[in-house]
């Protein structure tokens, strides 16, 4: 959310002092950088299994790699006047659509966690079935949250 805010700040000042500017650009860029090792130790501490685990982190940082092909079309020189509004407007939806995605997850985990352990033995037992090939989807494997 520091980043959303650092950008939304951006829009706001646009037509401020070049160092108010760098003052926003600086929380943005403070909240985009320091999101980054919570995020993918949340991501992989949630995945069970260390192939799956190894695959799904190439995965994360693959796709936020993509962030700099986009990055070059959305801060194009035809904005630069206007103060990059279009740019800074994207990066702040995509940042408070993110939070969204995240507190969503962090809901679900928590009631899969409730879920698991309020399970009967038998049901225990049942969703147990495979062993330590389940990874995360074994009952007793616990989601951080």
């Amino acid at each position: 959310m520091l980043a959303c805010l650092g950008y939304l700040l951006l829009i706001i000042t646009r037509e401020s002092s070049t160092i108010l500017r760098y003052m926003c650009l600086t929380v943005a860029v403070c909240g985009n950088f320091s999101a980054v090792p919570p995020m993918v130790s949340w991501f992989t501490s949630n995945i069970g299994g260390h192939t799956k685990r190894g695959v799904a982190t190439a995965a994360i940082i693959s796709f936020g790699n993509i962030g700099g092909a986009v990055g070059g079309q959305i801060y194009r020189a035809s904005d630069a006047p206007n103060g990059y509004v279009l740019g800074h407007a994207i990066c702040a939806s995509v940042l408070a659509f993110s939070s969204v995605i995240i507190l969503l997850m962090k809901y679900l985990l928590i009631r899969e966690n409730k879920r698991r352990d309020n399970l009967t033995a038998e049901e225990f037992a049942r969703e147990a079935e495979g062993g330590e090939d389940l990874c995360d989807w074994h009952p007793a494997w616990r989601y951080w949250t």
